[in-house]
């Protein structure tokens, strides 16, 4: 893929807004670029700096140099993707509980956890960061997982265990890990078939996709709180 050279636009010299705010976010916007296009160790500070129209001292100044700005750039990127699916559960976790229907916690979950990637302007960039960063890690041990998974993870729980009483902290990280394998599974399907031929379109369609998977889990779930169902599974091996 061909990296774009294009500076993002910046303001002009002495405009009240090209202050150290606006360079920080131009340089974040350029990293973020780069970084997904080119992978870490391809892109210079240089690459940078041009695409960001800054000084090439810039980044030692706000960042501490080039490690510091691709965590920067990170942790940026993860509190998006990690408040925007909080929220979502949130948003509907107390009527959720009122009504006794796990189905709008997975529902919120799974729109909120797909929209990144299924965005055609963000996804790609998305999800090249993340897997660039899997096949050549340049974070801090425990970055991803502290600023991001961890606290998803315990939201979910906590819906999950709210909705359903019945479902014990084990059982719930259970169904949520099934949940998140059945979205990174689509994601991933959805890349690969794209382009081929002869398949069926009903079989992109987003909002189909998800009212399977919450149909899915939600009697995965239910099944916790019957005689013989996954609870009494479990104990039975046990």
């Amino acid at each position: 893929m061909s990296t774009s050279k294009t500076p993002i636009p910046s303001t002009k010299p002495g405009d009240p807004t090209d202050g150290p705010d606006n360079t920080t976010a131009r340089l974040l916007d350029a990293a973020e670029r780069l970084f997904s296009e080119k992978g870490y160790a391809a892109t210079s500070v240089r690459d940078i700096t041009q695409t960001a129209g800054c000084n090439i001292a810039a980044i030692n100044y706000h960042f501490g140099g080039k490690t510091g700005l691709y965590e920067a750039m990170f942790d940026r990127r993860l509190q998006t993707l990690r408040d925007q699916r909080i929220t979502a559960v949130r948003t509907v976790v107390d009527e959720a509980v009122a009504k006794g229907q796990v189905e709008p916690v997975l529902r919120a979950f799974a729109y909120a956890f797909m929209a990144p990637f299924i965005d055609t302007q963000r996804g790609p960039v998305t999800a090249r960061l993340l897997m660039r960063e899997i096949l050549d890690p340049h974070l801090p041990r425990g970055m991803v997982l502290n600023r991001m998974i961890q606290p998803i993870h315990e939201t979910m729980i906590e819906a999950l265990t709210r909705v359903c009483p019945w479902l014990s902290i084990e059982e719930s990280i259970r169904c949520l890990h099934s949940l998140v394998g059945q979205l990174v599974h689509l994601i991933m399907a959805w890349k690969i078939f794209d382009d081929a031929e002869h398949i069926d379109d009903s079989l992109f369609d987003v909002d189909r996709a998800v009212d399977h998977v919450v149909a899915f889990s939600s009697a995965g779930i239910r099944s916790y709180d019957t005689p013989g169902g996954a609870s009494g599974s479990q104990e039975g091996v046990a």
